[in-house]
């Protein structure tokens, strides 16, 4: 049977306590005895038994006064509670970029995905909290998308089978298909 990590660890500090005090000398040479060695192996003993009595008598004392709170229940649902994130999330991005957005951004064709996106999520989050989300042109949206992603897969294949290609870099963006597969089931459930 192995035995934990913090019980050894409690086994060595409590063999520390008893052994070092064990460990004073008999003797400091061949003929001078150790002075007060065993007024200073009592103390030790007293010190380590007073402490373990008082803590232990004290500790449920301790306990009842402090009266720790045990963990609230959550008072959300799961699906309300990602519901909230989401929208959460989707507020705080589309103040983040419309708050540090300058002139030569509003041409950059990056930072308008970026910020397309964010608000997509934002009206997406929005909608469903408030029930007026479309579900048929979501389940459309997701038909298509995993349909996307399923050519974008074979399209990897493909390029794996080809002479040329390195396999992590294959792999890489395989990874990034799965990881918006994901990302897609999780923020849209099936039916």
């Amino acid at each position: 049977m192995e035995i934990a990590p913090y019980c050894r660890m409690g086994g060595h500090a409590w063999g520390s306590f008893i052994g070092r005090s064990i460990l004073i000398p008999v003797v400091i040479n061949e003929t001078t005895p150790f002075p007060f060695r065993n007024l200073i192996l009592f103390i030790t003993f007293i010190v380590i038994l007073v402490t373990l009595v008082f803590q232990g008598l004290t500790l449920p004392w301790l306990i009842r006064k402090v009266r720790p709170e045990e963990a609230s229940p959550a008072t959300k649902s799961a699906a309300e509670t990602e519901l909230i994130i989401q929208e959460r999330l989707a507020d705080a991005g589309l103040a983040f970029l419309k708050g540090r957005q300058t002139p030569e951004m509003g041409v950059n064709p990056h930072y308008q995905n970026l910020l397309e996106r964010v608000s997509l999520d934002h009206v997406f989050a929005s909608g469903k909290m408030k029930g007026v989300v479309d579900e048929d042109n979501l389940h459309a949206f997701r038909q298509i998308y995993l349909d996307l992603l399923q050519r974008q897969r074979a399209i990897l294949q493909e390029l794996n089978r080809e002479d040329g290609f390195d396999e992590a870099q294959i792999r890489k963006y395989t990874a990034l298909v799965d990881i918006e597969e994901w990302k897609l089931r999780e923020r849209l459930p099936e039916g």
